[in-house]
């Protein structure tokens, strides 16, 4: 089972990314990169690999179910 909290690949760039410091461009190609190796992740998926993103905001991860921080308990009991 795989769960993403707070794993934004979105365009902007979060407060704790400490932006300032750092090249934004190369900080959007390093969050395309997760974002594709992920979505290779759900695609190449062995066996009965659960994927879920309990992230409120930002771009949906293709092949992650979304889903509410306060299910993801049920669904986690529930498997």
């Amino acid at each position: 089972m795989v769960i993403l909290a707070g794993m934004d690949f979105g365009e902007e760039i979060g407060y704790f990314s400490n932006i300032i410091n750092k090249d934004r461009a190369k900080k959007i190609k390093k969050l395309a990169i997760g974002k594709k190796l992920l979505e290779e992740l759900a695609i190449m998926q062995v066996g009965e690999l659960a994927l879920y993103n309990i992230t409120s905001m930002g771009s949906s991860i293709k092949g992650f179910k979304n889903v509410q921080p306060n299910d993801i308990n049920i669904t986690i009991k529930g498997r």
